[in-house]
């Protein structure tokens, strides 16, 4: 759970909420909300010019600035059940905009949308880049993210029983010797790669308890609590970890939700036993999150130095260039020993 500011909006803001989300509803598109001396505070709002889509290009990506964190509610076309207009919500953070500002645009977050009224928003999007909050970024997202009609009771039962079958099966400790030792997996830890997998969670980070022999939860993170910018500070140089991390990621236009999975081993500080123990556990740990839990891993990556986890370095191995090098036509050679001699041609000038 994100830790909160004590920021909230100020009056203005708060009438003008109010007053939007009744008898002006139509005539308010978007509203842009920043944090200013320790306020929330209605820092623009746009009126309808056009649908929901063509509005949105026309105005969002100018709302935001390169190097400073804002909000955006945007009132979509469509309602819920009530006959009440669904809202987009988004979170705008800049790569460029210092670690303080995220952090507290990221912890504000959960104030503002009670203060609106949560309920009333169908999406809740994050963007850092223009790409990710470009229409094209937004659909994309839209698409991969499949937000779509809550659990039917059937559905969630099913899928509390999965969750049960799961954790009776990785809590039974089985004895084996190395290789392939498989330790099991405490409940919190399983709960937690439950929400990763639900989209609850965007990071876990997982340890061997070496005197009890379990595999235990060491810290999870929701996608406002990640700095996904600066994900290397989430691993520690002294001891070996597993981590799970969700990467929302913009390439070449397309956004992406990719699901990596990786094994950090300091090449100092650690004793040959548990280097053995990590090295020896991850197979069936893998094994568990996949097979039992459901979680598809789209990158296995293991490194040495915490600072080789950089968000460049995840874009580079989930997406590796390809080098098409074309080489010159090289005339190829004739059989090696039957070329023949030379031959002489007469010219005219030749006696």
């Amino acid at each position: 759970m994100s830790h909160q500011t004590g920021i909230r909006c100020n009056e203005q803001l708060l009438q003008f909420i109010s007053k939007c989300k009744t008898e002006s509803t139509e005539q308010i598109r978007l509203i842009k909300v920043s944090i200013h001396n320790e306020e929330l505070i209605l820092d623009e709002y746009k009126e309808p010019a056009d649908d929901w889509e063509e509005d949105y290009r026309r105005f969002v990506k100018r709302m935001v600035l390169v190097s400073e964190p804002t909000y955006i509610l945007f009132r979509l076309d469509s309602r819920d059940a009530s006959g009440t207009y669904e809202w987009l919500f988004i979170l705008w953070t800049p790569e460029d905009s210092s670690i303080r500002k995220k952090m507290v645009y990221a912890s504000t977050k959960a104030t503002l949308k009670q203060q609106f009224g949560g309920g009333n928003i169908a999406h809740d999007y994050f963007a850092t880049t223009f790409d990710e909050i470009s229409f094209s970024g937004l659909q994309s997202w839209l698409k991969s993210n499949k937000e779509g009609l809550p659990l039917t009771r059937e559905e969630q039962e099913l899928k509390t029983v999965r969750r049960d079958e799961a954790l009776s099966s990785c809590i039974t400790k089985t004895n084996k010797t190395l290789p392939g030792l498989e330790f099991p997996i405490d409940s919190e830890a399983i709960n937690a790669l439950f929400d990763l997998k639900d989209d609850n969670l965007s990071y876990v980070q997982l340890n061997i308890d070496v005197k009890n022999e379990e595999i235990r939860l060491c810290k999870k993170k929701t996608t406002n609590e990640l700095d996904i910018h600066n994900i290397e500070t989430e691993i520690p140089n002294d001891s070996a970890r597993y981590h799970l991390i969700v990467f929302r990621h913009t390439f070449d236009g397309e956004f992406h939700k990719s699901i990596v999975f990786v094994y950090s081993i300091p090449n100092s500080y650690i004793s040959v036993k548990e280097r053995m123990l990590y090295s020896s556990c991850k197979s069936a740990l893998l094994n568990a999150i996949t097979d039992r839990i459901g979680i598809q891993i789209d990158k296995r990556l293991e490194i040495d130095n915490p600072g080789e986890l950089t968000h460049n370095f995840l874009i580079e191995e989930l997406h590796p260039r390809v080098d098409i090098v074309r080489k010159a036509f090289d005339k190829p050679k004739g059989p090696v020993g039957k070329r023949g001699g030379k031959r002489l041609i007469k010219t005219n000038g030749d006696d």
